[in-house]
């Protein structure tokens, strides 16, 4: 995983309303590293490693931005529902924001799952609770999509925005 790095001052599309990360004119995705840095972008894609350690994950479907996922799956396997304390609770990289992906998040991981790495080869977890009794689930590294049971034990790899 090799980290690019590269200067823009141009671009196409703000992505988000701080300006941090835009679109650029080849189609890339790049994020400013912080504010003091004015018009210093960093490429982003997935599998780079970002500069807290976290790990660029790909672009979420729904928002148009960045996801940033952690650098390992949840040490346990969980329940749905401690899935959902243990996302809540996690401190990690310097960030306190972690949540379970979305379902089409999750399909986004599992397209650069080779990009991120530290996936286990099992069930994980989607954000989506379907039925009081089930949830969504993806299993790496196939990609197969279900709903399994509240109660099954799982993995969980947490993302932020």
């Amino acid at each position: 995983m090799a980290e690019t790095t590269k200067e823009i001052y141009e671009y196409d599309v703000l992505l988000d309303d701080s300006s941090m990360t835009c679109m650029g004119q080849d189609g890339l995705v790049f994020v400013r590293e912080n504010y003091a840095d004015e018009g210093q972008y960093f490429a982003w894609e997935p599998g780079v490693r970002m500069p807290d350690g976290s790990v660029c994950a790909g672009i979420s479907p729904e928002k148009k931005t960045p996801i940033y996922a952690t650098s390992s799956d949840a040490p346990l396997r969980q329940t749905f529902e401690q899935a959902l304390g243990y996302a809540d609770n996690l401190s990690a990289h310097g960030h306190d924001d972690w949540r379970p992906p979305s379902d089409t998040e999750l399909d986004v991981m599992c397209e650069n799952e080779a990009a991120i790495g530290g996936f286990s080869e099992d069930w994980h977890w989607a954000a989506k609770q379907r039925t009081s009794f089930s949830a969504a689930c993806q299993r790496f590294p196939d990609g197969k999509k279900s709903e399994h049971g509240t109660g099954m034990v799982q993995a969980l790899r947490c993302v932020r925005d």
